[in-house]
């Protein structure tokens, strides 16, 4: 019985001392556009990211990353942005839009649940990604959309989707791309949305999550199609 009492208390250790070393990466967010970027990093793990200027041809773009509660164990990251072109603005084609943010020292291994809302004049996709490495795509975890507008129509849109990043050895990193497509057309374009990469404990959990998503998507929904 001791000698148990003894193993066991030294497995706990080993595991609070592998959760005390596993420190989150800065998060760091890309925009790019035809040959046009920008690289914002945040000041700390759990901090806020945020680029508010022009990318290219998109002459608005206001967008934030975030590293939202659940840490380390259980990552849990959002992204929201508001992009236009002005129509005029530019001479056709309009290049499209990336949305990249990545965040890094993750350890948590489970179900992954994948979501976005909002709306557009063109098309946007999401995808989250699993890595070794900041902005890595090596491993697709949920892919959502596109999502089109018709010519000349605005697309309120939502979607979700569930995705695993099976027994991983040691920390990654989790990526989120958005694309927001170009198009020929000289009319103005705008897209706005919310997306959230989130990774849960069990497929029970998975499925309370998943019914808030669709509660949370609808009043994104709501929300956006208000504005269009």
């Amino acid at each position: 019985m001791k000698r148990k009492t003894l193993m066991t208390s030294a497995a706990l250790a080993g595991a609070l001392i592998a959760c005390s070393t596993a420190v989150n990466a800065n998060p760091m967010m890309e925009l790019v556009s035809g040959g046009s970027s920008t690289i914002v990093t945040a000041s700390s793990a759990t901090g806020k990211v945020t680029y508010d200027g022009a990318i290219g041809q998109w002459s608005i773009n206001v967008t934030t990353g975030e590293n939202v509660l659940g840490g380390s164990s259980l990552p849990d990251i959002d992204v929201n942005s508001i992009d236009s072109a002005p129509k005029g603005s530019f001479t056709p084609p309009l290049a499209g839009l990336t949305i990249w943010y990545t965040s890094g020292g993750n350890f948590g291994n489970g179900p992954v649940v994948g979501s976005i809302g909002g709306t557009t004049t063109t098309s946007v996709s999401d995808f989250q990604y699993l890595g070794d490495s900041a902005f890595s795509t090596s491993d697709l975890l949920t892919a959502l959309g596109p999502f089109t507008a018709k010519s000349g129509k605005t697309l309120a849109f939502s979607g979700d989707a569930i995705g695993n990043t099976g027994a991983v050895q040691g920390t990654y990193w989790l990526t989120e791309e958005i694309v927001i497509g170009g198009t020929r057309s000289a009319a103005g374009q705008s897209t706005s949305f919310d997306a959230n990469s989130q990774v849960v404990p069990d497929g029970a959990t998975t499925m309370t999550l998943l019914g808030s998503a669709f509660a949370g998507l609808g009043l994104l929904r709501s929300r956006f199609g208000k504005r269009a």
